[in-house]
């Protein structure tokens, strides 16, 4: 024995016959299984998804079946069983609704945010083809009042080759 004082007295358990287990590393199938170590591991790791008790034969493994059955449960505990399992499918429904609402939610913003940007991308390319159309005009204006092009180009700040090619 020795002292503990987490535990603020003696340890019961000698600390050099402790032995960790990493389950995410312990990657045997059933076939794979032959120690008892082996078969309790795997159980362990895989219970939440397994239908029946394999090992059938071996009476540890048959004892845990029987221990396990719904059907050995008292009154009480069937209902107390119940009651857990009608909280477990009222909190997956409620999940799935939040989540189904959730998408419903990101969709509408999605929506409103993509017409908003659409506005902004429509309003920016009106105005420069407002602008673009306005130049033109103000070219072809400038024209037919007798400016020359070479003046146009400098007085609007243009390219010249750009003024050449209104018509």
């Amino acid at each position: 024995m020795e002292y503990n004082p987490r535990l603020g007295g003696p340890s019961i358990i000698d600390p050099a016959r402790l032995v960790y287990f990493s389950l995410p590393l312990f990657n045997k199938s059933e076939e794979e299984c032959v120690t008892k170590l082996d078969k309790w591991l795997y159980l362990i790791k895989n219970m939440e998804n397994m239908t029946r008790m394999p090992w059938a034969d071996d009476p540890i493994f048959t004892r845990l079946a029987q221990e396990g059955a719904i059907e050995n449960l008292s009154r009480e505990e069937y209902e107390k069983y119940e009651h857990i399992i009608d909280d477990v499918k009222i909190t997956l429904g409620a999940i799935k609704m939040n989540r189904e609402e959730g998408r419903e939610e990101g969709r509408k913003e999605g929506r409103k945010e993509g017409r908003e940007e659409g506005m902004k991308k429509g309003m920016k390319k009106g105005m420069e083809k407002g602008a673009e159309s306005e130049r033109r005009q103000s070219i072809l204006d400038m024209r037919a009042v007798g400016i020359p092009d070479e003046k146009i180009a400098e007085i609007r700040k243009l390219p010249l080759d750009y003024v050449k090619s209104v018509n």
